[in-house]
């Protein structure tokens, strides 16, 4: 079998190197229907295996009260899929930072390149990320194994954005998107 030639580019780490942003976790998993409070660490856009368009979030725990505060420092990536029939992934991710099915079409601004996971995502409309935001979780087995995963997004102190609101904003604009 033939073996990768990487060439010369990676015989040191690069002088700006300092390691990761997040400290190892340890702790037990958070249980099922538990509410997080936390932060969007980072944000992607990039295309499923089946090449549909999504976004994926990296949520960790923090700033947790009480007997929640165990579980700061745990994190999870959330696959969120933009197709017309997940407005229930999507909606709910949106309306927690207070935006709009409008916003993510008009006024994402994503960074030039890729990195292992996708596109970064650096704001939709005026949130900024990395953001404040609260999930409740779930539990799911995978590969034998269960796991915590998000449940659902949660309106954060941002104003939720009404229905009608999201509706008349939507009507201002129309796309071909799949979205």
């Amino acid at each position: 079998m033939p073996r990768m030639k990487w060439g010369d580019d990676f015989d040191e780490l690069p002088e700006d190197y300092d390691g990761s942003d997040f400290e190892p976790y340890d702790g037990e998993e958070p249980p099922g229907n538990m509410v997080l409070r936390g932060e969007v660490k980072k944000l992607w856009t990039k295309t499923s295996s089946n090449g549909n368009p999504m976004l994926v979030a990296l949520f960790q725990a923090e700033g947790n009260e009480g007997k929640r505060a165990q579980y700061d420092g745990w994190s999870c990536f959330d696959n969120i899929p933009l197709l017309p029939n997940t407005a229930f992934r999507y909606m709910p991710f949106l309306e927690s930072f207070g935006l709009t099915l409008a916003d993510l079409r008009r006024k994402t601004v994503v960074d030039d390149g890729e990195d292992n996971v996708g596109t970064p995502v650096l704001k939709i409309g005026t949130k900024k990320f990395p953001a404040p935001a609260s999930i409740t979780t779930k539990r799911e087995k995978y590969e034998g194994e269960t796991r915590t995963k998000v449940n659902n997004w949660m309106a954060s102190s941002t104003k939720k954005t009404s229905r009608r609101a999201a509706e008349a904003d939507e009507e201002e604009y129309e796309d071909d998107t799949p979205f």
